[in-house]
């Protein structure tokens, strides 16, 4: 049996959160380089994975996302899974750990109604 099919099977059925938007899972070595050449938005869900060393049955998971269209990609690994084990998760919410913008600024503007 690819262990790595299972390990996105067990992914889909026991994350709950990934069915409210559409979401991308390469297996990758080189989640950096997998991703160096897509426009990743900062709220996508675009996760890889990779084996952990030679153990064939344990994998990585990443989440890889750029603050703007002209930033770095970013990298976060987010947990790990194993047939013994299962899915084991970071509890740091998704927005929080997206909340270094590092440095971006934001313009904004407010336009008066008036009501008469």
């Amino acid at each position: 049996m690819d262990v790595g099919i299972h390990f996105e099977e067990y992914f889909f059925q026991s994350t709950k959160w990934v069915q409210r938007k559409p979401i991308w899972f390469i297996r990758a070595d080189d989640p950096k380089s997998a991703f160096k050449d897509i426009d990743i938005l900062i709220n996508s869900k675009v996760f890889a994975y990779k084996m952990i060393g030679n153990s064939r049955d344990t994998y990585l998971i990443h989440e890889a996302y750029r603050i703007n269209a002209t930033s770095p990609l970013l990298v976060n690994t987010i947990g790990m899974w194993s047939p013994v084990s299962g899915l084991i998760m970071t509890m740091v919410a998704f927005w929080k750990r997206r909340s270094n913008l590092h440095g971006i600024v934001f313009l904004g503007a407010t336009v008066e109604v008036l009501t008469t």
